[in-house]
């Protein structure tokens, strides 16, 4: 557990100091794969899952603090195209401007689903929400190949998931949060056991 820990200080002083793009979200990503393998054993302890969420967070913070807000203007030229028919629509809808709407939508919706995973955590009445929160995880990396698309529309990245936003291994931490994540904190809120075999 400790040298979990020591792997998120590690990369959490790496970001301190300027640093390659793409070494960002590569380096926190693999701190994610070191704190719950690939293989091993079947049930994560609340421990190691609360270290989990402070790795995938760390890892969507990187990836938000890269995505341009829209001015207020901007917006405001979303918002009125999103209520349009025909041809006004299906330009809003391949514009830059709306990709970074969407990414950052999605991307604050992944967050939301972690501060809600430390908030479970912190309030032990909350623990039986914490498998549901999981799911909002969950759907952050089945999004992955669309937000892939749109920081490409945007002019983030080459849309490749080896790119500046890298997310490689994301169906490695999908298979993690389906295979072991949400069944473990499933097993802990039943009071069941989870068998090695």
């Amino acid at each position: 557990m400790f040298r979990n820990f020591a792997l998120i200080a590690s990369v959490a002083g790496f970001l301190l100091h300027p640093a390659p793009t793409v070494a960002g979200t590569k380096d926190l990503e693999s701190v994610i794969y070191q704190i719950i393998p690939f293989g091993g054993e079947p049930y994560v302890s609340i421990e190691t899952r609360k270290e989990y969420v402070a790795a995938l967070k760390s890892y969507w913070q990187n990836f938000d603090s890269r995505v341009p807000r829209l001015s207020p203007s901007e917006t405001q030229w979303i918002t009125e195209e999103m209520g349009a028919l025909g041809e006004r629509l299906t330009r809003a809808l391949n514009s830059k401007e709306y990709a970074l709407f969407s990414l950052n939508r999605d991307i604050g919706g992944c967050l939301k689903s972690l501060d809600r995973l430390e908030a479970a955590y912190a309030e032990p009445s909350q623990g039986q929400t914490e498998m549901f929160h999981w799911l909002g995880v969950v759907q952050c990396y089945n999004d992955l190949d669309v937000m892939m698309e749109y920081l490409r529309r945007a002019g983030l990245s080459n849309g490749k998931f080896d790119g500046p936003f890298y997310a490689l291994g994301a169906s490695l931490i999908t298979d993690a949060l389906l295979d072991k994540v949400i069944p473990s904190a499933m097993a802990d809120t039943m009071g069941w056991t989870i068998s090695t075999k």
